[in-house]
C-alpha cells in the first residue's frame, strides 16, 4: 500500500489535476486505515482518504474510480454500508468492468445480513478481472467473504477450510480472528486460543483478535484473564463494530449482561447490525432469555427485513 501511494504521488507531481491518481491515493489510504496502520496513524489516514476521494470527484464527477474510492472510504473508514453500496453502484454504472465495487457490495451485504446477495457480487468481481489477474492473491478477498458468510450463517465446518485457504493464499494474519472463531465454533477451542494469542497487538485486525480471544477466555471461565484482555482492548484507543461485538460476547460470557447489551448495541449502530448472526451466535447464549435483548433482536430483525426489501434479498 505504501508503495502504491508513493507511485500515485509521483503521478500527481507530474499532474496535480490527474483524478485517477487522487482516487488511487484515497483507495490506498482507506485500506491503510482499515488493515495495516497502527491506531495512532488512523486519523491521518482517514483525513487523507476522504480528502483525496472528494478531490478526485471534484476534478471528474464521471470518473468511475473516483466513486470507487469514495465507496472505499464509506466501507473502510465510515462503515456506512448504504453509502458504500450507492457509490459502488455509481462506479459500476460508469465502468461495469471494475471488480472492487462488487467486493465492496459483498462486504456491505454480509455486515447487513443479506447473505443471498453476496455470491452474485463475488462472481461479478471475478468476471471483471482479466485472466492474468485471477491469481490466488487477487481472489483471496472473495474467499474470505465466503468464509464470513459461512460463519455468520452457522455453517462452521464449512468456514474453517475457507479461512485456512485465505491464510495460505495471503500469508497474512489480517483475518486470523475469523479463523480463530471458526476453530472455536467447530469445537477446537485450544487451537482457537493459540491462533489468536500468537498475534501481535498494534493493528486493527490484531485488536479484533484480542477482543475475540477475551470472549473465548470468558467462555472457558478464565475470567481474570478475559477481563484483563478486555481492559487492554479498551485502553488501546481503537474501537470498531467487530471489536464492540466481541466485547459484547465477552461480557455475556462473564455474566455482565448489562455491559454485553451495551456493546452489542454499539456494534449494531456502528457497522454490524447483522441480525442473523446476533440471533445465532452461541457466545451470546447467556442473553437469549433476557427481555431487553429480545427487544433488541426484534428491532434488528425489523431493520434487516426492511433492508432485504430495499435491496431485493430474501429473509427465509
Amino acid at each position: 500500500m505504501r508503495a502504491a501511494i508513493g507511485t500515485f504521488e509521483e503521478a500527481l507531481k507530474l499532474d496535480p489535476g490527474y483524478a485517477p491518481a487522487r482516487a488511487g491515493v484515497a483507495l490506498a489510504s482507506a485500506i491503510m486505515r482499515l488493515r495495516f496502520a497502527p491506531t495512532s496513524e488512523h486519523p491521518a489516514w482517514v483525513e487523507r482518504a476522504e480528502r483525496e476521494a472528494r478531490a478526485a470527484l471534484q476534478i471528474d464527477p464521471q470518473l468511475a474510480e473516483a466513486h470507487e474510492a469514495l465507496a472505499a472510504v464509506y466501507r473502510a473508514v465510515d462503515f456506512d454500508w448504504n453509502k458504500a453500496l450507492e457509490e459502488s453502484r455509481l462506479a459500476l454504472a460508469l465502468n461495469p468492468n471494475l471488480d472492487q465495487p462488487h467486493l465492496y457490495r459483498a462486504q456491505a451485504f454480509y455486515h447487513l445480513g443479506l447473505f443471498d446477495l453476496i455470491e452474485p457480487e463475488l462472481q461479478a468481481a471475478a468476471a471483471g478481472m482479466s485472466p492474468a489477474n485471477q491469481t490466488p492473491d487477487n481472489l483471496v478477498e472473495s474467499e474470505r467473504i465466503r468464509g464470513v458468510v459461512a460463519l455468520f450463517s452457522g455453517r462452521f465446518q464449512e468456514a474453517v477450510p475457507l479461512f485456512e485457504g485465505v491464510k495460505r493464499a495471503s500469508k497474512s494474519t489480517t483475518y486470523d480472528y475469523f479463523l480463530g472463531l471458526a476453530y472455536y465454533y467447530t469445537g477446537n477451542a485450544t487451537l482457537a486460543e493459540e491462533t489468536l494469542a500468537r498475534l501481535p497487538s498494534n493493528t486493527t485486525s490484531d485488536r479484533r483478535a484480542q477482543a475475540v480471544l477475551a470472549s473465548l477466555l470468558a467462555a472457558r471461565h478464565a475470567n481474570a484473564e478475559a477481563r484483563a484482555l478486555v481492559q487492554s482492548v479498551l485502553g488501546s484507543g481503537y474501537m470498531d463494530h467487530h471489536i464492540a461485538y466481541s466485547l459484547g460476547a465477552a461480557y455475556a460470557q462473564l455474566g455482565d449482561l448489562s455491559e454485553a447489551k451495551r456493546w452489542l448495541g454499539q456494534a449494531a449502530e456502528t457497522g454490524l447490525p447483522c441480525y442473523p448472526w446476533h440471533a445465532r451466535d452461541p457466545l451470546l447464549s447467556p442473553l437469549r432469555s433476557d427481555p431487553e435483548f429480545q427487544r433488541f433482536l426484534s428491532g434488528l430483525q425489523n431493520s434487516w427485513q426492511m433492508l432485504a426489501s430495499r435491496y431485493g434479498a430474501t429473509t427465509g
